[in-house]
């Protein structure tokens, strides 16, 4: 897949790196800086929300957090979790 996607769109996959909880932001974040790249895509969950900030600040580079944006694109509906029903409210969603 990567070696068809960098022929037909002009890029390269430099690394991924795998993160599963909040405790990795540290590991995390000592890996990007051996990273060489132009643009991040982000798909941490929450943490996105600390490491964008975090490498735009940092690095000087792009960092675009796909979240949960990626799975409505997909499946064509809106990807709620829970938290975001409870606290934030699907009309204020709406009216964003």
């Amino acid at each position: 897949m990567e070696e068809e996607l960098q022929k037909r769109l002009g890029f390269t996959i430099t690394g991924t790196i795998l993160i599963d909880q909040f405790e990795d932001i540290p590991r995390v974040k000592e890996e990007i800086a051996g990273c060489d790249f132009d643009l991040c895509l982000l798909a941490a969950g929450t943490n996105a929300l600390i490491l964008a900030p975090y490498i735009a600040q940092t690095y000087g580079k792009v960092a675009f957090d796909l979240g949960q944006g990626m799975a409505s694109i997909v499946t064509g509906e809106i990807e709620i979790d829970i938290w975001m029903k409870k606290i934030i409210g699907m009309d204020k969603l709406m009216n964003m």
